[in-house]
């Protein structure tokens, strides 16, 4: 805990892949500035962008000047790409992987993340999930995640918490996986290094919305049980973004 609370090296990177993302990238920077987080100023944010064309980078730019956060824009690509990048320049004991449309969902989120990998001396730190706006099917998936957690090591893409050792001696995320590749990788972690922080992240449904609520449930529910799915299967379900 000594480590983790020292000023002057920071216990975790934070790392959002990001393309186009003008409607939620302001969200998710304004989350994180309200974060009462000790020394949140100090916590390395690097987004990795893939380049965009909207006015993402103009937002990302303005929360750079408010300096409350330490943002720094990297070269990213397909989010693999993007998140494998932001880890190769990281230097922390954690990173944290966290989706561009992804709001944290307490102000004091971060710090019972953090809390929960340092009591269990955890690899792998998953989170609930809820959807802003979200219909009774969104709502529906989303609390079976939180059960599946229960009883499965895995943590969903739009946020992880590992630790940066752990996620070089896996590999990182494969980029040559289509569909899954953060089930992939975070399923491999042991079960008695694996923890649950009680807190939550709001997400949108546009997958849902975009490629219909049947087509994209059966592209998750086939990821587990489906290596050749994961590499051959539905990345246009969510090519979304990228």
């Amino acid at each position: 805990m000594e480590e983790a609370e020292n000023k002057n090296n920071p216990p975790f990177t934070i790392i959002i892949p990001c393309k186009n993302e003008e409607k939620y990238i302001g969200q998710l920077l304004q989350s994180l500035e309200e974060q009462q987080y000790v020394d949140i100023a100090k916590i390395p944010v690097l987004i990795a962008d893939a380049g965009s064309t909207d006015n993402t980078l103009k937002i990302i730019q303005h929360h750079i000047d408010r300096a409350k956060l330490n943002i720094t824009v990297i070269n990213g690509g397909l989010p693999s790409v993007g998140r494998n990048n932001g880890a190769r320049q990281a230097t922390t004991n954690y990173l944290a992987f966290i989706d561009a449309d992804i709001q944290l969902g307490e102000p004091d989120f971060l710090t019972k993340v953090l809390a929960a990998a340092l009591e269990k001396n955890a690899d792998l730190v998953a989170t609930h999930i809820k959807c802003l706006d979200g219909n009774a099917v969104d709502n529906f998936f989303w609390a079976c995640h939180s059960m599946a957690l229960q009883v499965k090591t895995y943590s969903a893409g739009m946020f992880i918490f590992m630790k940066r050792n752990t996620f070089f001696e896996l590999g990182g995320f494969d980029e040559r996986i289509q569909i899954g590749e953060d089930y992939d990788l975070t399923s491999r972690v042991e079960r008695n290094k694996f923890a649950i922080a009680d807190t939550f992240i709001y997400t949108t449904n546009r997958r849902f919305q975009k490629m219909g609520y049947l087509n994209t449930l059966l592209a998750y529910i086939k990821v587990p049980f489906s290596k050749k799915h994961r590499m051959e299967g539905a990345k246009h379900f969510f090519d979304v973004r990228f």
